[in-house]
């Protein structure tokens, strides 16, 4: 148990420590769109209420991140003030919480190797530079992705390897899934990829049951996006695009991703 605490203790200020010298003594811990971001949490706290519609704050129609981590930034604001620095500490929240979700998911690991940890501590810590960059940014749809890909991971991992697992748990597992996908669509491959390892590793009568859960909870977690989309004529079905596109294969934007963007997010 020692040990346990030993190690968290040692992750957090390691992380905490690493995040502020990058945020006070690096350029590229500024972003001129975290501003805009937090505008509706500083609105709520120095005005005193909304200077525009709740939904004019949304930074884009396919992503409600930025309403999500504005107002997430109001008790940050609170506390710091009317300051730069309070959108920062939010950011650098998020990404503890990740931290922490990842270390609690791997903790088994950790206690079996001596090597493991190290690993990891180095790993988040002092990781390469865009993950680092990000990890201090309020962007919406960056620091908020990884946070709630590590909730809904490590929740489905909990209940997945329970032999007994309440219905419930299930649902709730839909509801963070679906308020997850309203804060960035990308987060809907996590949640067919939960699917998928239901119907892999469960009855499959089992697995209809769970997936019909988590579907209606999807429905209730996303629905934010739901009420834009009824005031504003469904606009989230059009924007950007003209229109939904149904081409799940380019072969041309899979060529820069391997090519072109994963190899620039490594800094390689």
């Amino acid at each position: 148990m020692v040990k346990k605490y030993k190690y968290f203790y040692i992750l957090i200020a390691l992380f905490i420590l690493s995040r502020l010298l990058f945020i006070f003594f690096t350029p590229y811990a500024s972003f001129g769109e975290e501003r805009r971001i937090g505008t509706i949490g500083h609105d709520l706290v120095f005005e005193k209420g909304l200077r525009i519609p709740f939904w004019a704050y949304l930074d884009s129609a396919h992503s409600g991140g930025s309403i999500f981590s504005g107002l997430a930034a109001v008790p940050f604001y609170i506390i710091f003030g009317d300051r730069y620095l309070a959108l920062k500490i939010t950011a650098l929240f998020f990404s503890l919480l990740t931290v922490l979700l990842w270390y609690r998911l791997l903790f088994p690991e950790i206690k079996k190797s001596s090597f493991f940890f190290p690993l990891f501590l180095l790993f988040f810590s002092f990781s390469i530079p865009n993950y680092l960059e990000k990890s201090v940014l309020l962007m919406g749809n960056a620091n908020e992705i990884i946070f709630f890909n590590a909730l809904v991971i490590s929740y489905f991992w909990k209940i997945n390897n329970n032999l007994k697992p309440k219905a419930l748990d299930y649902l709730l597992l839909g509801i963070v899934s679906g308020f997850s996908f309203w804060v960035q669509f990308m987060n809907s491959y996590l949640f067919l990829a939960i699917i998928i390892a239901l119907l892999v590793t469960k009855r499959f009568t089992q697995a209809l049951k769970y997936i019909f859960l988590l579907f209606a909870g999807f429905l209730l977690g996303a629905f934010p996006l739901w009420v834009y989309n009824f005031l504003y004529q469904w606009i989230t079905l059009v924007v950007d695009t003209g229109g939904i596109s149904f081409s799940f294969l380019n072969l041309e934007k899979l060529k820069n991703l391997l090519l072109t963007d994963l190899p620039a997010s490594f800094h390689f």
